[in-house]
Formats: structure tokens, C-alpha cells, sequence
């Protein structure tokens, strides 16, 4: 008998069909052990910097159910299979350190990046030794992040009556605001193009816009500018272009995922990220969290041997082994595991309609179909450039004609012709369009604020749905429709981040964080060497600031809360009303007089004036 320890119990049912018999599979429930309370700061570390766990309330009693089953059975082996990971990996460790020490010489670390037969048998074949680079690397996140927010929490508590900061909201607090500036100093730059629209000789309408000498798109500063008397073109020029390859779009990773999932069902990325752990521990897609576009061969020779003996696909458009794609990576990119695709050709989205929820099947559509793209040839396309003049005029449209079908016959792609005979006149419309070459900042969705994250090398696979969620979670952040907007202790947030702790929580650092951590996983830094060092930095940031009066910016952020009307005021006292925010974004209207003590739930002053946005005149709960 033999014995496999994983993270998630989701996963137990699937693994032990694989195995049989002669397995039991066992779980942590992830993380069971926790950095103490006691020590440097309270942070559990000891002048060494070195940590010190102990088991969480749940991870004991997990521990415990574990521990009896492994001291009732004689297991031949122990195979700890914790996720491939930074996470996964300091979990073995603690796997390792908490089993008897007569069960150690049974114990074996595998790893596996789908659950597949093929995957796990070939892991229980190939045990590897754990990786105490990965451990280390994972201590020093864990131990930065409770260190940096226990010190600068403790920081502003004192001083500005505020509860807590950390790494990782201060650095997606900081987004929002930024974001939020760019939106109040924007400056638009409105011009105006002339188009036409042409009946071409296929009875298809087309739409083409005015160009310059160069080609250029053609631009006025005025609408009076532009001659619209434009009743009739000619078709001067017809330009055949060389041949072009249409790629096939790189497989999934999980940022790329995760925007498009949240974008087409207007769902969170933690809904998302849930969603694909279930698929995950259900055997039918790899590994949820990767920053790596390539596919194994091996699943390659899988897939197109698949589309050849089910015909999936006309022949020609499949993809020979010999020219299977190697797509470069971000220069970030860990590549621990490879991209994020379904396991089984052979199992379809229909086949599995009455078993999962309407997310779970569109994601795993999502990664079937794009999947499925792999195995399939590049598209050869060619574009035939027609340019219509009329007077001092010149007009340009593009005709695109696929030579070779490929991956998008897949898709069901059409050509998209456009017909016209050289020298022939046609009869056209004009318009002129006002259009601003200088787009207006958005708010951050969830599905930006991701792009965005890798977009600065910010964060990894793992926590970037978990910016969008602290904003969330901790009430920094309202949703709007799709849109992330900071409310008062988000800004409050903001201010602290900009005016006291903008070397800690800015996208450099944040970046250089992680890169920190790869040196550590490489073997080029001591992770106590580097913890001592952030240690000494925050404390010269917190030494410097010890004097100083705090008493005006804790008077800021105090008043930053309300807005002043200068046209309302009290019925009673003849004071200004303010307007309040509350949690879930809504304003209403107070006098300014009104005072209430949360500890006593005593009110004192006027009377509370609602603004006739809510309903039946409600009062929300103090």
C-alpha cells in the first residue's frame, strides 16, 4: 500500500480512480502550517531571519487525520504531490518536517502537471528532490509581505488613526489612483476624417477613408475644412500585395485567460480562478497557473494524431510534428509548467454539458478550441490594396482573400472581398467623423487591471487575481458595471501609499520583487541575506519619519471623507451638508454638525438629511 499526499481534497476522487488499490490519496487542504506570532516584530523570524511555523487551527486537526492514517498503515512509500509551485513546493517541506522521522526514508517528492494516468504514473516513476531554492523563495514572500505589513501597519496606526497596509494592496491601490489622475489631467485632441461609402461590384457596401500623399489616414483641424460634395469616385489604383502568414494565436497562459473569461461572461477573476480548479482537479485541463505559451511534443504528437483519425479537420490544414510551434515567452516568464490547455482531445464540451456549471464549460470551450488551434496550420492570406480618388480626394480600402485555409477554416472565417474594376466610377456618399487621437484613460476593470499587471511585470500567475480581489475584499475598491473604483478608504489608501510609502509600494519595486525572488530560486541570493536588507530598509523609512507631526495629514484624511456643498445646507442650523460615501459606494447627505460615536452607537447634533437617490428615503446602517 502506498501513499499520496496532495493539496486540494477536490483532486482525492480523480487521482485515486488513476491509481487503484494500491493507493490512498490524503490531503492538506493546502497550507497547514503558518509563520508564528512571536519573535522579530511578530512575524515569527528570529535575528537570523530565520522562520518559524507552526500548525493553523485547521491544519492540525488535518494534520492530525493524516498523521493516524500513515501510523495505522505500513505504507511502502510516501509521495508527497503538492502543486509545482513556490507554494506547492514549501508545502512538501513542511510535509517533510512533520512526518515521523522513521517515515522519511519512505517519503518521495513527485510532481505532475495534469491529472492523467500517463502524468502520475510517470511522477511515481521519476521522484525528484525538493527544491529548497523554491522553499526559499517562497519564505521570503511569505516573510517580506507579514513584515513589511506588520511594521508599516503598526506605522499608521499610530499616526494616522488608519488600520493596515501591505505590499500587494498598496502597490493595486496605487494603480487605481494613478489611473485616477490620468483620467482628471486628461486632455482630448479631437480631429476630423472624410469618408466615403461605395457600392462595389459585388453589391457590397464599403466604407473607405480619406488618406494623404503618404497613405496616411488624413486629418483636419476643422469640419469646415472638408469638401463633402463627393457624389461619384474612380477607381484609379489596384495593388495585389505578397502573400502573408495568418499565425495561429499562441495557446492560453493564465493572465491571457483570465481577461478574456472575464471580459466575455462578466465575471470576477477569482470566479474565474475557481473555475479552472475545478477543471484541474477534475483531470481535464493542465495546471492553472503558468506564464509558459509552449506545449510539450508529446502532447503535440497526441493532439495531431487525434485530428488525423478522427478527421476532426480536412488534412491539409494539420500541422506536421516537424513544425510544431516554439513560441517566445515574456522575459519574466518562470516556465515552470507548460500552457494552460484541456488534457483529452477525445472528451468535447457537449460530452460534459450535464456535469459542470455554465462558467466551467465556457472556459474549458475556451481552452478546447484554442487547444484544438495547435494542431492546425498557419492561414496564407493575401491583401489587394484599391484606392478610389475623386477630384483632390484619395480613398484606400483593403480586400483580404485566404490562399490557404488552415487553422481558420476552424473558426469558419470568411474572406472579406472587396470588388471593384480599375478605372470604373461609382457613386458614393461622403461623411466626416469626428474621431480623438488621444483616447480617453479608463477605469480599470478586472480584466485591464490583469493586462495592465503584466503588461509592468507585476505580480505572478498565481496572485493576479488576487489584486482585483484585496481591492475588493478590503473594500478599497467598488465595482461600477465592470468598472474598479476606489472609494474613501481606497483613496485614504492612496494618499498614504504616495506621500509615505512610495519606495515600497510602486510598480518597481513591486517588479524587482519578483525578480528577487527568481535570483533566490536560481541559487543567486541568500533569502535571509535579502530579508535582512528589506528589514534595514523599512526601518531607515520608519526611522526617518519618527519626529515628524502627522497632526495635518491625519486632519486631511479625516476631512477627505465628506465633500462640502456650497449650495445646500441644514434646515435646522443653517451648516453646511456633506456628502458621505458609504461602503458599497453610495453617497448621501449629512449636516456637518452630526456627529456619531461607533462604540456607544450615540448620535448627537442634527438630524441626518438623505439625498432622494435611495429608496423610500431608507437610512443606511451605522
Amino acid at each position: 500500500m502506498n501513499l499520496v499526499i496532495i493539496e486540494g481534497a477536490g483532486k482525492i476522487k480523480k487521482i485515486k480512480q488513476i491509481l487503484g488499490d494500491g493507493y490512498s490519496v490524503v490531503a492538506t487542504g493546502g497550507h497547514f502550517k503558518e509563520l508564528e506570532n512571536n519573535g522579530l516584530y511578530n512575524v515569527g523570524i528570529n535575528q537570523q531571519y530565520e522562520p518559524s511555523f507552526v500548525y493553523s487551527d485547521n491544519g492540525k486537526k488535518t494534520w492530525k487525520n493524516i498523521l493516524d492514517s500513515i501510523n495505522n498503515f505500513k505504507y511502502q512509500n510516501i509521495y508527497i504531490a503538492s502543486d509545482p509551485d513556490r507554494e506547492g513546493e514549501a508545502i512538501a517541506y513542511h510535509i517533510y518536517n512533520s512526518l515521523p522521522k522513521s517515515k522519511l526514508q519512505n517519503a518521495k517528492r513527485i510532481v505532475f502537471h495534469e491529472i492523467s494516468a500517463k502524468a502520475i504514473n510517470q511522477a511515481i516513476n521519476n521522484p525528484i528532490e525538493l527544491n529548497m531554492n523554491l522553499v526559499y523563495a517562497q519564505f521570503a514572500r511569505l516573510i517580506y509581505d507579514k513584515l513589511f505589513g506588520y511594521r508599516a501597519s503598526s506605522f499608521i496606526q499610530q499616526n494616522l488613526g488608519l488600520k493596515s497596509i501591505g505590499r500587494i494592496q498598496g502597490v493595486a491601490v496605487k494603480l487605481l489612483g494613478d489611473r485616477d489622475k490620468e483620467i482628471a489631467n486628461y486632455q482630448p485632441n479631437y480631429k476630423f476624417k472624410l469618408t466615403i461609402n461605395v457600392l462595389g461590384d459585388n453589391q457590397k457596401e464599403v466604407s473607405l477613408t480619406e488618406i494623404d500623399e503618404n497613405e496616411n489616414i488624413k486629418y483636419y483641424d476643422s469640419q469646415d475644412q472638408i469638401d463633402t460634395n463627393i457624389n461619384q469616385v474612380q477607381c484609379t489604383k489596384i495593388t495585389t500585395e505578397a502573400p502573408k502568414a495568418l499565425k495561429v494565436p499562441k495557446p492560453y497562459i493564465t493572465s491571457t485567460l483570465l481577461v478574456d473569461i472575464t471580459k466575455k461572461y462578466n465575471v470576477k477573476a477569482k470566479e474565474v480562478q475557481n473555475a479552472l480548479q475545478v477543471l484541474y482537479q477534475d483531470g481535464l485541463i493542465t495546471y492553472p497557473r503558468t506564464d509558459n505559451y509552449n506545449i510539450s511534443n508529446d502532447f503535440m504528437i497526441e493532439l495531431i494524431d487525434y485530428l488525423k483519425i478522427k478527421k476532426y479537420h480536412q488534412v491539409e490544414d494539420i500541422l506536421d510534428v516537424k513544425d510544431v510551434r516554439n513560441y517566445k515567452n515574456n522575459e519574466n516568464s518562470q516556465e515552470a509548467h507548460e500552457c494552460l490547455r484541456i488534457v483529452h482531445p477525445e472528451i468535447t464540451t457537449m460530452s460534459l454539458i450535464d456535469k459542470y456549471k455554465q462558467l466551467e464549460l465556457g472556459i474549458y470551450e475556451t481552452l478546447y478550441n484554442r487547444t484544438i488551434l495547435q494542431g492546425l496550420k498557419d492561414a496564407i492570406y493575401q491583401n489587394t490594396k484599391i484606392k478610389l480618388s475623386s477630384n483632390n480626394h484619395c480613398f484606400i480600402t483593403t480586400s483580404k482573400k485566404f490562399t490557404f485555409l488552415g487553422f481558420v477554416r476552424y473558426l469558419n472565417k470568411d474572406d472579406d472581398i472587396k470588388s471593384f474594376t480599375l478605372n470604373q466610377s461609382y457613386k458614393s456618399s461622403s461623411e466626416v467623423k469626428q474621431v480623438n487621437l488621444n483616447p480617453e484613460p479608463k477605469l480599470y476593470t478586472e480584466a485591464s487591471l490583469i493586462n495592465e499587471l503584466e503588461h509592468k511585470s507585476i505580480g505572478r500567475p498565481s496572485t493576479y487575481a488576487t489584486f482585483g480581489g484585496i481591492l475588493l475584499d478590503r473594500e478599497y475598491a467598488i465595482k461600477n458595471k465592470k468598472d474598479l473604483v476606489l472609494t474613501h478608504k481606497g483613496k485614504v489608501l492612496y494618499q498614504i501609499v504616495e506621500r509615505e510609502f512610495k519606495d515600497f509600494c510602486n510598480y518597481d519595486f513591486t517588479k524587482n520583487f519578483e525578480k528577487d525572488l527568481d535570483s533566490i530560486v536560481l541559487g543567486q541570493n541568500n533569502y535571509q541575506a535579502y530579508l535582512k536588507m528589506q528589514d534595514n530598509l523599512i526601518s531607515n523609512l520608519l526611522n526617518n519619519k519618527t519626529n515628524q507631526d502627522y497632526s495635518n495629514l491625519k486632519q486631511e484624511i479625516k476631512e477627505s471623507r465628506y465633500t462640502r456643498s456650497k449650495e445646500k445646507f441644514c434646515d435646522a442650523c443653517n451648516e453646511y451638508r456633506i456628502e458621505r460615501t458609504s461602503k458599497t459606494g453610495n453617497t448621501f447627505w449629512v449636516c456637518s454638525n452630526y456627529k456619531y460615536d461607533a462604540s456607544t452607537k450615540i448620535s448627537s447634533g442634527c438630524s441626518i438629511e438623505w439625498n432622494n437617490i435611495y429608496k423610500n428615503n431608507k437610512k443606511l446602517k451605522k
